[in-house]
């Protein structure tokens, strides 16, 4: 059920983004399908459909269950996507002595398979993550800043900000990709300021 005009509108967002996601990460990947690079940015843009996909049958849920099943759905993204991102940067950067050790997928991907845990599989703890409340607007999740939210917080700023720092080193070693790094740390935090955005309202 879509609660009005301005759930719909939000639905309808969240599933253009939705489409522009999944087609540019398939459009990259099959371009060169065995280049490591496109099939990291494929998973990246593959956690932002899931993220996006998720969000708009949660936001219209025609109840809670319907709402927390489908929350729990698109954390399988947005628990993903910070860490992605920053093996995406790591190959972006050439640090290719750095990615043939073993421990850094690890700590690449450890915070992300506790945020998936906690906020998605879990049966004791997901359902108590989340405090859903319909609105005008369709549901809404209100924050409780719990261990597990502040968890999440340093976990996505600092793999953004992380990022972004590398990015920014990149471009001052080599020259010729200055103005690249620019846009690029430019769309970088641009996705940080819409997320961090997106959970305050």
């Amino acid at each position: 059920m879509i609660h009005g005009k301005h759930s719909i509108t939000i639905v309808d967002h969240f599933f253009l983004f939705f489409i522009v996601y999944l087609l540019t990460g398939l459009y990259v990947f099959l371009k060169s399908p065995r280049e490591r690079i496109n099939q990291v940015f494929f998973a990246a843009l593959l956690s932002l459909s899931l993220w996006t996909f998720g969000f708009t049958i949660a936001i219209s849920a025609g109840d809670y269950e319907s709402c927390l099943f489908w929350r729990r759905f698109s954390a399988l993204g947005w628990g993903t996507f910070f860490a992605v991102l920053l093996h995406f940067t790591l190959l972006l950067t050439e640090k290719k002595e750095l990615l043939k050790q073993w421990w850094i997928y690890l700590f690449i991907y450890f915070p992300a398979v506790v945020v998936v845990f906690a906020f998605s599989v879990s049966n004791d703890l997901a359902p108590i993550l989340y405090n859903l409340v319909e609105t005008e607007w369709g549901w809404i999740n209100q924050a409780q800043n719990s261990v597990w939210d502040m968890f999440h917080t340093v976990y996505y700023a600092g793999y953004s900000l992380t990022s972004m720092f590398m990015i920014w080193q990149w471009g001052r070693q080599y020259q010729e990709v200055k103005k690249q790094t620019h846009f690029i740390i430019g769309s970088y935090f641009l996705i940080f300021l819409i997320g961090s955005l997106t959970d305050i309202i």
